[in-house]
């Protein structure tokens, strides 16, 4: 309860670094504006006659161009005034939500760090027991085989000239071991204990 009520407190104050970095920011995007205005873009639509294959049809011809806003001369002196102040109003607000956030990454990296190891051996003893039960099937894989076939050497060929039980289609190929490749099985059991996974 006290570790989330912590984290509820890091949250609420990283959220108010970023609202105040943003007002500071703000503020200074709005003094510049007042000092040097951003030039607009005015669209002026003619309407006009154009000639077509279906004779004189009204067109509207758009023409661009930007303007320069009048500049206050009085707004402009007191907003370069203010400047100095709001840059470093924001640098300090910059340099707060960095340290909150570095605060805050660091908390989640510990809480990870502190439930990794149970998370670990919770997996890799899932893993192991999956393993196993796999390599056990690899053994009751080529159990069947065997039985297939010495039944089919029992009974011999049909009618037509086919064994009675199809091996292909009577194997699992991801466990069934071949001494001349390596399974997907031993494969992916061979991958797990190299990485550590399987005890």
């Amino acid at each position: 309860m006290a570790a989330t009520i912590k984290a509820e407190d890091r949250e609420s104050r990283r959220a108010k670094a970023r609202a105040e970095h943003e007002a500071a920011a703000n503020r200074v995007r709005e003094l510049r504006e007042l000092i040097t205005p951003t030039a607009r873009v005015v669209e002026v639509a003619t309407p006009t006659k154009q000639w077509s294959i279906r004779g004189l049809i009204d067109v509207v011809h758009v023409a661009t161009r930007h303007e320069q806003p009048a500049v206050d001369p009085r707004a402009a002196r007191r907003a370069a005034l203010e400047m100095p102040g709001a840059e470093l109003d924001e640098i300090e607000a910059r340099e707060q939500l960095d340290a909150v956030e570095v605060e805050v990454r660091e908390a989640r990296r510990a809480a990870y760090l502190a439930k990794l190891p149970s998370s670990d051996a919770r997996v890799k003893a899932a893993l192991t027991d999956f393993a196993r039960n796999l390599d056990r099937l690899a053994e009751q894989q080529a159990e069947v085989l065997g039985i297939i076939h010495e039944e089919n050497e029992r009974l011999g060929l049909d009618h037509n000239g086919k064994p009675r039980y199809d091996v292909p289609n009577l194997s699992f190929a991801p466990v069934l071991r071949d001494p001349s490749r390596e399974t997907p099985a031993d494969f992916f059991i061979r991958y797990l204990r190299k990485d550590g996974w399987v005890e």
